[in-house]
């Protein structure tokens, strides 16, 4: 070292005086250390393409094939001009299916073969009432029975309740079943049947007894 090189003697008594400065004695490791380079470089210019190659694909896919975005439609190949087809119409409930089911809340009284309860409740096989008209039934399954009854030569005196809460639908494809099963040869009920009973006896509050029935048999059709 060059005598220009060496502090003065003040300056190195002033550094010894002080002790080690903190900045002198990390100053040769950072001079080793290289500055980070780390997360710097650019992307490569073929990244970069490529990823605005697959967003314009992908734009142009979604606008071919998307069909308008519709959760409806679905066309492969819309440059063929094909049409999608109209959806199908719901196929009709057959009367007798229906009513089956809805007969499932009445076979705990009147069996499943429709032959009652000897004693407490009336068969519907063979019964006048089930084969009689249409209009009569209608009113007994929307507001039900009380009081005693003869059906088939027999007395009964038990309640039936009243099942309006039943769609039109429902009750005329139940009448439809008991009147078209085990022998009974009624005519199918229209739910157009049960639409106009329900509006003509609207004012009704109580379940049928057998003078309604007489009276109801004995009168015009109900809804005419």
């Amino acid at each position: 070292m060059k005598d220009g090189d060496r502090p003065h003697r003040p300056e190195l008594e002033r550094r010894e005086a002080e002790g080690p400065v903190v900045v002198d004695l990390h100053e040769p490791i950072y001079r080793e250390m290289a500055e980070p380079r780390d997360g710097y470089e650019p992307a490569p210019s073929w990244l970069v393409f490529l990823c605005l190659f697959i967003m314009g694909f992908g734009g142009w896919y979604l606008g071919m094939y998307s069909g308008a975005f519709s959760p409806r439609v679905y066309n492969e190949n819309p440059a063929a001009g094909l049409r999608v087809a109209p959806p199908a119409a719901p196929k009709e409930v057959d009367p007798m299916v229906l009513g089956r089911r809805v007969f499932n809340n009445c076979m705990s009284c009147h069996q499943q073969n429709g032959g009652g309860v000897p004693g407490n409740y009336p068969p519907l096989a063979g019964s006048r009432w089930a084969n009689g008209r249409a209009d009569v039934a209608a009113a007994i399954v929307l507001h039900g029975l009380e009081g005693p009854l003869e059906v088939a030569g027999k007395q009964f005196n038990q309640v039936m309740p009243s099942w309006k809460h039943l769609t039109d639908e429902q009750l005329a494809a139940v009448l439809t079943y008991v009147r078209g099963s085990w022998g009974n040869s009624g005519t199918p009920v229209q739910p157009v049947l049960v639409a106009a009973v329900r509006k003509a006896t609207g004012d009704m509050s109580r379940a049928l007894r057998s003078d309604d029935l007489a009276r109801l048999k004995a009168g015009p059709p109900l809804g005419s």
